[in-house]
C-alpha cells in the first residue's frame, strides 16, 4: 500500500530526453524565457538556484519543470517540488549556450508569473515587503531575496 500524499521517486517525474541541442523543444523554450519582451508575451519566468526555486516553491508559485547541468537536485528541492513538476537534464555545453556570457546555471526552473498584488493590499500585509526598480542583472536579485531573507 502507497501513501497517496508521498512524492513519486524522483525518477519517475524525471523527461527520458536529455535537452542536448538548442532545437530541443525546451531549449527554445528557455531561450524565449532569456529575453525579457518574450517573457511578458508568455507570461513564464526563469528561477536560478536551489534555494531560490525552493522559496518561490514555498511562496506559492508554480513551478512547471526544473532544468540541471552538472549537478544531483539538492534534497531540498526534490522534498520541496510537487509531483508534477518534470525534472530535465540539460547537457553542459547546451547550457553553456543557453546562457552565453553569463554564467552557467546549473540549477534553474521555469515557473509561472505570479499575479502582482494590488497596492491597496500593502496597508494589510503582516509580511515584509522588498520593492525592486529598474534590476539590471537578474542574478542582482536573487543576492537581494537572499539578503532580505
Amino acid at each position: 500500500m502507497t501513501n497517496s500524499t508521498t512524492s513519486p521517486p524522483l525518477a519517475a517525474r524525471r523527461d527520458s530526453s536529455p535537452v542536448d541541442s538548442l532545437l530541443h523543444p525546451q531549449a527554445v523554450l528557455l531561450r524565449r524565457l532569456l529575453t525579457p519582451s518574450e517573457r511578458r508575451e508568455i507570461g513564464l519566468i526563469l528561477v536560478d538556484d536551489s534555494e531560490n526555486i525552493v522559496q518561490a516553491i514555498r511562496a506559492g508559485v508554480t513551478i512547471r519543470s526544473v532544468f540541471h547541468c552538472d549537478t544531483a537536485l539538492s534534497a531540498d528541492v526534490q522534498q520541496t517540488l510537487p509531483p508534477t513538476v518534470t525534472i530535465y537534464t540539460v547537457l553542459r555545453r547546451t547550457c553553456k549556450k543557453l546562457f552565453a556570457n553569463e554564467k552557467t546555471s546549473r540549477i534553474f526552473a521555469i515557473a509561472e508569473k505570479p499575479s502582482p498584488h494590488p497596492l491597496a493590499m500593502l496597508p494589510t500585509t503582516r509580511r515584509d515587503i522588498v520593492v525592486l526598480d529598474g534590476i539590471g542583472i537578474a542574478g542582482n536579485i536573487g543576492a537581494i531575496i537572499r539578503t532580505a531573507s
